[in-house]
């Protein structure tokens, strides 16, 4: 089932609808025995398709806006532990798979990021997320979203514009920091188009482009977690020599990723400024 309103629905209904169907798969994933990698990936996604609705509807919610995004953001924060582990990982499993480190190289790095993590996040954050959100869950039913297709359109047009300010400050930083604010905007500008496109079909064009690029941007953010990580692993760990190589090559992917998306960027959002291919 997506994420996107029933057409055949009054739209404040719809809206509505939309946004509990998403909020019952999420609970549904951390309610299973013993969630696992991708029910915690699945539970993180609706949290951030259930934030980028707030802020669609952010006008109408008022006072609820900033709680309901509270409770989701601080949610899905109890998850990221053990994404962040399994991601960095995965990372460094990128960087040998594309011959960048050998197979001792790669090992080495393995276990001094190993012992640098606990092992996961315990039941005690699966609950707490789980607790969050079915208070989240509360405030939603009781809200009334309204909105009619005019108001959907300018704040899709803000999202865009937030959308192209962050562009715009990314690509004259070339800042993780700054990439990663761009990421989130991308991604909520993504989820609301594809929300919103049963009933505002021209909604749906950008949405292949937005998801890759915001891929992309994720990418990227990945790799600047995993030097985060190795930078703090202990010298009795791993040799000063393997770090450096290992930094360099995660700064040379993160360029080349950082130059490649603000590139798609431009199409996207300025393709007057856009260069010629």
């Amino acid at each position: 089932m997506t994420f996107a309103l029933d057409p055949r629905q009054l739209l404040d209904r719809a809206l509505q609808a939309a946004a509990l169907a998403e909020l019952d798969r999420a609970l549904a994933r951390l309610e299973c025995a013993a969630p696992g990698r991708e029910d915690i990936h699945d539970a993180r996604k609706s949290s951030k398709k259930l934030r980028a609705w707030l802020r669609l509807l952010k006008p109408s919610l008022k006072r609820r806006y900033r709680l309901v995004d509270g409770l989701l953001r601080d949610g899905a924060r109890h998850l990221a532990a053990r994404r962040d582990i399994e991601v960095a990982g995965q990372t460094l499993l990128r960087l040998r798979r594309g011959r960048h480190l050998t197979a001792a190289e790669f090992r080495m790095l393995e276990r001094a990021l190993a012992r640098l993590h606990p092992p996961s996040s315990d039941a005690r954050d699966i609950d707490a997320a789980r607790a969050l959100y079915t208070a989240a869950r509360v405030y939603l039913a009781e809200a009334a979203p309204a909105a009619d297709i005019a108001q959907l359109r300018k704040r899709l047009a803000c999202s865009q514009a937030k959308c192209r300010r962050g562009l715009r400050r990314a690509s004259a930083s070339r800042a993780a920091d700054d990439l990663h604010a761009w990421r989130k905007q991308i991604k909520y500008y993504g989820y609301q188009c594809a929300l919103v496109a049963p009933v505002i079909p021209e909604a749906l064009s950008p949405v292949a482009a937005l998801k890759s690029l915001g891929e992309m941007l994720g990418l990227h953010h990945d790799f600047h977690l995993l030097g985060e990580h190795l930078e703090r692993c202990p010298p009795q760990t791993l040799p000063a020599a393997l770090r450096q190589h290992a930094q360099e090559r995660v700064r040379q992917r993160m360029d080349r990723l950082a130059r490649d998306a603000i590139r798609l960027g431009e199409v996207l959002f300025e393709p007057e400024h856009a260069p010629r291919r």
